[in-house]
């Protein structure tokens, strides 16, 4: 924390930058201090949030009183920041929401022909109701959960139905998905495919009819927001942000936290009805275009940079690990 910090001093001392932009815990800490000890104003954009029977101990008060501007992934996580982490209720001006991008390069809708090109592709049949678990294998993402509360549910209540675990699924380098792989062969569950990691999930999300989100927590779930682009519906636990994109927007169906009777029920409800999974992915995809498009996203952090580096605005911004930052071309 020392040399990494004396390094940032060092850094920004001598390119004269303005701004130090940290895009996750780790960089903050390894470099925010010594950012803004050389002049520098600092920016920390948080992407996660804490569970809620976790408090913002010391470290996250002192990180909200020595950043310039905290940037969050939604509104509400603009809301539980600011009710949860005591340093910036006084400045709620310091904490501002700005989207996550989703590239519509990658991510996007296929018409009837390519799409069921592309579910034989992956090995789904015609008849096949598809439902996508987009994570790696973690105790945040909950899948041994999933597979042992809702997976038998479904398999019940959904005959045709196929769930496919996407995501890094090493059971002999991660014990917790061996435990995943375990539960599934001892509870019987036919109807699960443990893809495991793929370069290409964004081949994925048009193919399957909907994708399942029961994370413990989240800030914006990226499975949730490229799989709306894609016009894949979705179902979520109410973790953060969920309620703001799939109810607001109604593009998918939000139930409590830890439901998993909920949970069940609402894909099923989908499953039954395919006009309403049609209308509901169509208003995922204006939604994804309207909130989530490259361009407007780094506008606003240029907007940003530009306010913070002020009155040097021919200055550089440098991101948290030193290095100058690819947003630093939209700067004057």
């Amino acid at each position: 924390l020392v040399a990494t910090n004396l390094r940032m001093f060092s850094l920004v001392r001598r390119s004269g930058c303005r701004v130090v932009h940290h895009n996750d815990p780790s960089a903050f800490w390894h470099t925010a201090l010594g950012a803004k000890l050389a002049g520098a104003r600092v920016v920390f954009n948080i992407r996660d949030t804490k569970p809620s029977d976790d408090r913002y101990g010391l470290k996250w008060q002192l990180a909200g009183r020595l950043c310039d501007r905290i940037l969050v992934l939604s509104l509400a996580m603009r809301q539980s920041i600011l009710a949860r982490l005591a340093a910036v209720q006084a400045t709620p001006e310091k904490v501002q929401a700005i989207y996550s991008i989703v590239d519509p390069a990658r991510f996007y809708p296929l018409e009837a022909g390519a799409r069921s090109q592309r579910r034989q592709q992956l090995g789904m049949t015609a008849d096949t109701l598809a439902l996508g678990y987009v994570a790696t294998f973690n105790p945040k993402k909950a899948q041994l959960a999933f597979i042992e509360q809702a997976a038998p549910a479904l398999q019940q209540a959904i005959p045709n139905l196929r769930i496919y675990f996407i995501g890094d699924c090493d059971g002999a380098q991660n014990p917790y998905a061996q435990q995943c792989l375990e539960a599934a062969q001892r509870l019987g569950l036919k109807n699960l495919e443990f893809v495991g990691y793929t370069p290409a999930v964004a081949d994925w999300y048009p193919a399957l009819d909907l994708v399942a989100l029961a994370s413990r927590q989240e800030g914006l779930a990226r499975c949730m927001i490229e799989s709306l682009a894609c016009g894949t519906p979705v179902v979520s636990f109410d973790v953060c942000s969920a309620a703001e994109i799939l109810t607001d927007h109604d593009c998918g169906r939000v139930v409590a936290q830890g439901d998993y009777g909920g949970l069940v029920g609402a894909i099923a409800a989908l499953a039954r009805d395919r006009d309403l999974r049609r209308q509901l992915g169509e208003n995922g995809i204006q939604m994804a275009r309207q909130l989530f498009q490259p361009e407007a996203i780094a506008a606003q952090y240029a907007a940003v940079y530009r306010e913070l580096a002020q009155p040097s605005l021919s200055r550089s911004v440098v991101d948290g690990c030193g290095s100058p930052s690819g947003l630093s071309r939209f700067l004057p």
